[in-house]
């Protein structure tokens, strides 16, 4: 009974694409389990002020709803993705902080010409 309380949390949410009228925007939301479509495109009518037909949804079945079994090539897997992952989370943060570098060196450099210039 424990087990199937625990993989009833397991199932994850479907996505639902809407394309809006007359453009090539398509928005995307989850769908839980205990969720609609209805539900879903009242969600849409509150974000985008605009009545999207239900039968224009498209609801995805992700690979990822259902457990699949556990082996040790998709542990390896998962381990190279996270790995993966924390790169590009620190060429991310690198980016982000780059800005703080180039200005903290251009303050650097103001102060020092400027103080050049007052010396002479």
């Amino acid at each position: 009974d424990q087990k199937d309380a625990v993989n009833k949390h397991d199932v994850l949410p479907r996505r639902v694409f809407a394309p809006i009228t007359g453009s090539n925007v398509t928005l995307c939301d989850y769908m839980f389990e205990d969720e609609t479509l209805k539900e879903i495109q009242e969600r849409f009518l509150e974000m985008v002020d605009q009545d999207l037909q239900e039968q224009n949804f498209v609801v995805a079945e992700d690979m990822g709803t259902e457990k699949a079994p556990s082996h040790r090539a998709e542990s390896k897997t998962n381990e190279e993705q996270r790995q993966i992952l924390k790169k590009s989370t620190v060429a991310s943060k690198f980016r982000q902080n780059m800005g703080v570098v180039l200005a903290a060196a251009c303050a650097l450099l103001a102060t020092a010409l400027s103080l050049n210039y007052y010396i002479d």
